[in-house]
């Protein structure tokens, strides 16, 4: 009972971290290509800028960190457990998540067979692979970035 609890601990906290990574290189790409709405350039940088210099100074990531930590203190007690905590940040990802789901779905049954979980990485692999050798080299993965 006990290693079932384990495993099924361990497969949530990959599938949470893996959640995140995703969300938080999608973040990274979106600020390395300027996004206007998105990223640090974007909506974050403007989320933090409260006194809208065009700078982020100390006192407003401490004050934006201190207000998300009440948020995710759901109890009040100055403390996050490890549930507030892996709960809220799901509920945070969970709309992204479904939404690619949604994508990956092609034919709309409310599952994703292999083949539709592959299609979208295989598109970007053809995408890329300009003169169509089936190989992809460094110098493919510079020139095309999405």
């Amino acid at each position: 009972m006990a290693v079932r609890n384990v495993e099924s601990t361990m497969k949530t906290k990959w599938i949470v971290g893996s959640a995140l990574l995703a969300l938080v290189a999608g973040t990274a790409m979106a600020a390395a290509q300027g996004a206007p709405d998105g990223g640090w350039r974007g909506g974050f940088f403007r989320q933090l800028d409260t006194n809208k210099d065009g700078k982020i100074e100390r006192t407003e990531v401490l004050a934006w960190s201190e207000a998300r930590f009440k948020t995710l203190d759901t109890a009040g007690d100055g403390a996050l457990t490890e549930a507030q905590y892996v709960d809220a940040m799901i509920a945070k990802i969970r709309p992204r998540l479904e939404q690619r789901f949604d994508k990956l779905d092609a034919n709309k049954d409310g599952k994703v067979t292999a083949a539709e979980f592959e299609a979208p990485a295989l598109a970007r692999f053809d995408r890329r692979d300009t003169d169509k050798t089936g190989v992809l080299s460094i110098d493919d993965l510079k020139t095309h970035r999405n």
